[in-house]
């Protein structure tokens, strides 16, 4: 019997109308099939499918810290579909840009450590050049 570890991050996913309109933007592998595609999207829409033509964002949270990654226009028959195909490169994308994120301040708060070190030392000499 295996145990799933629980990661520790979190995740939100997005999913919103496309602002841009899918007619001319969502296919192009020939006129025909650009209208049928056009044709299929539409429909969907009216009936529902708010997965037909969007934009997504996943974002991944730890702590104080955020990573994201978003994406649009976006077709998928379902949700179940989107979450299959989409969602797993996409949570793995906003981790990377989460852990770059930490990463980054982890150097920055060292740079700004040693800055602050400096100025500090200055400081003592300039003190101390007084003779106070």
């Amino acid at each position: 019997m295996s145990k799933r570890k629980e990661s520790l991050v979190t995740y939100e996913i997005v999913i919103e109308p496309e602002d841009m309109d899918f007619r001319g933007n969502c296919s192009a592998r020939g006129t025909e099939v650009d209208r049928e595609t056009e044709r299929w999207i539409a429909d969907e829409l009216r009936a529902g499918n708010e997965c037909a033509w969007c934009w997504v964002k996943v974002v991944a949270r730890f702590e104080e810290y955020t990573g994201e990654d978003s994406l649009g226009g976006c077709s998928y028959k379902s949700r179940a579909e989107l979450d299959e195909c989409l969602i797993p490169g996409m949570r793995g994308e906003a981790r990377a840009v989460l852990r770059n994120a930490i990463e980054y301040r982890t150097r920055g708060a060292v740079r700004d450590a040693r800055a602050e070190a400096r100025r500090a030392k200055i400081a003592l000499a300039k003190l101390d050049k007084e003779g106070v």
